[in-house]
């Protein structure tokens, strides 16, 4: 008898069963027959031996298919119910980080379109609000662009400028890897006053603004990016014509 004739004459005793449960039934006792059988071939067994031997193991054909067939209702419901129950379970698990993925892609998508929407730049009457257009594109797919700059004008004739800036990767549905941002001044000095940092992490962007002082009317800050052993360097340019206006 081979393995065909033996579960297909095990599958005739299943006579509750539907085709395709006899279908899964047969395709068990064929896995189990060919792993036994392959198990005694590495063993040194002849394979025709081995199969044969596979197959008494197994047991008397019809005997074995009235088994199941006593134990086929019960033992099959159940099983159907926890097959049913797991696959509930892993489309939860494949669903849940969906409306994350499509969170990160909107703030992604409407940062790039409209910063200042998501992270607008603090203005009140002493302060005033220009945008920025400095864009740095690393070989990871992070994007970074300076969007913004308030400039406060100090009581000496010095200025704060507060420099808005956002990541995001070029793939809406990832995050990016937040990179650090330096600048130097035009003359290649660092601002004599430490650099003050906020930042605010969201799904799909990073924002943050530096707050740098103090600065001259004309002054030109170098904003760089390192990234492993690269430094990209783009020069930023203020509206220096629009504040200095009487």
């Amino acid at each position: 008898m081979t393995p065909n004739e033996y579960t297909r004459a095990v599958c005739a005793c299943l006579r509750h069963a539907t085709p395709k449960e006899k279908q899964a039934v047969a395709q068990e006792l064929q896995d189990h027959l060919a792993d036994h059988a392959d198990a005694l071939a590495e063993a040194g067994w002849d394979p025709e031996e081995a199969q044969a031997h596979a197959l008494a193991a197994m047991g008397e054909a019809q005997e074995v298919g009235r088994a199941l067939n006593r134990a086929f209702p019960l033992r099959w419901l159940i099983l159907s119910r926890v097959l049913l129950v797991l696959a509930v379970l892993a489309a939860i698990v494949l669903l849940l980080p969906i409306p994350g993925r499509l969170v990160s892609a909107w703030n992604s998508l409407a940062a790039r379109a409209d910063p200042s929407h998501l992270y607008p730049p603090t203005k009140d009457s002493s302060v005033s609000a220009y945008p920025l257009d400095v864009h740095f594109s690393l070989p990871n797919g992070d994007q970074i662009a300076l969007y913004a700059v308030t400039l406060t004008e100090a009581w000496n004739g010095t200025y704060t400028a507060q420099i808005y800036g956002l990541g995001y990767h070029q793939n809406p549905f990832r995050d990016p890897d937040y990179s650090n941002v330096t600048y130097t001044l035009e003359d290649g000095d660092a601002p004599d006053n430490p650099i003050s940092r906020t930042s605010s992490v969201r799904p799909g962007v990073t924002f943050w603004s530096d707050s740098i002082a103090p600065l001259y009317p004309g002054d030109t800050l170098t904003a760089h990016v390192s990234w492993i052993q690269q430094e990209i360097s783009i020069p930023v340019l203020f509206p220096w014509e629009e504040v200095t206006d009487p």
